[in-house]
C-alpha cells in the first residue's frame, strides 16, 4: 500500500510504501493530505483560453482529461467528467502580485472542488500569502463536519 505522509519535522512529503498484508489502516489526515497533495500538484489541463508560461509549450494535465465526460470506457466503466489536478503550475512565471495571489487561490479551490462534490468536506477554505520571493503559502481548511476541521498549509515555488 502507497501513502503520502506530510512529515512535519523535515517539511516534507514521503511516499511510504507498506509489505503487502502488513497495512496499517492510513488516518483520516493522511488520507486527506494525500487527497489535497494530489489534487493541488499534480498538473490539470489548462483551459484553451490560460495563457501558458512558455507559449511553446504544451497544455499539460492528466490523460484522462482527454476523455469525453460521461462517455465508457474498458469494461463499461462510467468515465467522470471531474477534472484531475491544479492549474498551479500556471503561474510558474508570473510576477509576485496580488492578483496572481488570487489566482493561485482560485486554482487551489478549484483543484479540491470534488472533496466537496463527493461528500468528503461539507466546505473548503484556501489562503494564499506570499512567505518570500518566488513561494506562496496556501493554507487549506476543509470543514468535515460541524465540529471537525482538517487544516494544512503548503509552500508552492512559483
Amino acid at each position: 500500500m502507497l501513502t503520502m505522509q506530510f512529515r512535519r519535522d523535515r517539511g516534507m512529503i514521503d511516499l511510504q510504501a507498506t509489505a503487502a498484508g502488513l497495512e496499517q489502516p492510513a488516518s483520516l489526515y493522511d488520507r486527506l493530505t494525500s487527497a489535497v497533495v494530489v489534487s493541488l500538484f499534480s498538473d490539470r489541463r489548462a483551459a484553451v483560453d490560460d495563457p501558458l508560461p512558455d507559449p511553446a509549450a504544451d497544455r499539460r494535465g492528466w490523460v484522462g482529461d482527454a476523455l469525453s465526460p460521461g462517455a465508457t470506457g474498458a469494461g463499461g466503466a462510467y468515465l467522470s467528467a471531474a477534472r484531475l489536478g491544479s492549474r498551479l503550475w500556471l503561474l510558474k512565471r508570473e510576477k509576485q502580485t496580488e492578483a496572481t495571489r488570487r489566482r493561485a487561490e482560485d486554482y487551489a479551490r478549484e483543484a479540491l472542488a470534488w472533496l466537496v462534490e463527493d461528500g468528503h468536506a461539507t466546505a473548503i477554505d484556501v489562503t494564499a500569502a506570499w512567505v518570500r520571493r518566488g513561494v506562496l503559502a496556501l493554507q487549506v481548511e476543509l470543514t468535515l463536519s460541524t465540529t471537525e476541521r482538517y487544516v494544512q498549509t503548503l509552500e508552492v515555488t512559483l
